[in-house]
C-alpha cells in the first residue's frame, strides 16, 4: 500500500512539474508570424480554422487541397491574361498575308527546304575540306621505303625438304 501511494504522489509530482515546464515554454514562445496584406485568403483564415480535431485538416479541406485549388485558380488566370494580351496584340495587327494553296496539295514549307539545302551543303562543304586535307597530307609524305620481298623463294625446293636436308 505504502510503495502503490508513493508510486501515484511521484507520478503526479512529474506530471504537475511537466505541466509547469510547458507552461514555461508556452510563455517564452511569444513569436507570431506578420501576415503580408497581398494575400487576403490568408488573412481571412483563423487559428481555430487551421487546428482542427484531426489535426492536418480543416473545415475546407487538406491543406494539400487547399493550395492546390489556389494554385489551380492562379493558374486560370494567368492564362485567361495570356489570352487577353494575345486576342489585343492580334487586333492591332493590321496586315494580313493571303496565301493561295493549290488544289489538294498542303502548302510547302519553305523554310524547311531551305534548311535541308543548307545542312546538305554544309555536309558537302565538310567532305571537299576532309578530302582536300587527305591530299595535302599525302604531298607532304616523300618518303618510299625500299622493301624486298624476303618471301620469295630462290630454289624450287619445298620448305620441308631444305629443313630435313643435313647441308
Amino acid at each position: 500500500e505504502r510503495s502503490e501511494a508513493y508510486a501515484r504522489d511521484k507520478a503526479a509530482r512529474l506530471e504537475a512539474l511537466r505541466e509547469a515546464r510547458r507552461a514555461l515554454e508556452a510563455a517564452e514562445a511569444t513569436f507570431a508570424p506578420k501576415r503580408l496584406a497581398k494575400s487576403p485568403k490568408i488573412e481571412g483564415l483563423d487559428d481555430e480554422e487551421n487546428d482542427s480535431d484531426d489535426g492536418e485538416h480543416s473545415r475546407n479541406g487538406s491543406v494539400h487541397e487547399r493550395l492546390y485549388s489556389m494554385s489551380q485558380e492562379l493558374e486560370r488566370k494567368h492564362r485567361e491574361l495570356r489570352e487577353q494580351r494575345s486576342r489585343a496584340e492580334l487586333a492591332e495587327c493590321t496586315f494580313k498575308p493571303s496565301t493561295p494553296v493549290a488544289h489538294g496539295k498542303a502548302p510547302i514549307d519553305e523554310t524547311a527546304q531551305a534548311w535541308g539545302r543548307l545542312i546538305n551543303d554544309a555536309r558537302d562543304i565538310s567532305a571537299l575540306r576532309e578530302e582536300l586535307k587527305r591530299q595535302r597530307e599525302l604531298e607532304e609524305c616523300t618518303f618510299k621505303p625500299k622493301i624486298k620481298d624476303k618471301r620469295k623463294n630462290k630454289t624450287n625446293i619445298p620448305a620441308h625438304e631444305r629443313l630435313s636436308s643435313p647441308d
